[in-house]
């Protein structure tokens, strides 16, 4: 025997604030966007505190690594360059 499926009823209004999962509003592109680069420009500010001997390897990030990030190779000048020029393009 089947189950029955019901209906789902209309519920007016129900976009935007006036939904009923609304949280806060604040994940939006622009945020999202900002919280990504502030997390870039740490992981990039660490390795090179780690590379220069300032702090200890942390044992791992949370969550994954942004699309921007590149894990850099400090025994190379390039990448010294590469990534200060990344920091002063995140920091603004």
């Amino acid at each position: 025997m089947q189950r029955r499926k019901y209906k789902k009823h209309k519920r007016p209004g129900s976009t935007g604030k006036n939904h009923w999962n609304w949280s806060h509003g604040n994940a939006t592109k622009l945020t999202r966007q900002e919280q990504a680069d502030t997390n870039c420009r740490l992981r990039y500010l660490c390795d090179m505190a780690i590379h220069g001997g300032f702090m200890s390897q942390p044992t791992k990030f949370i969550g994954r690594p942004p699309k921007d990030y590149v894990k850099p190779d400090f025994n190379n000048f390039w990448c010294w360059v590469y990534v200060l020029i990344k920091l002063d393009k995140l920091q603004k």
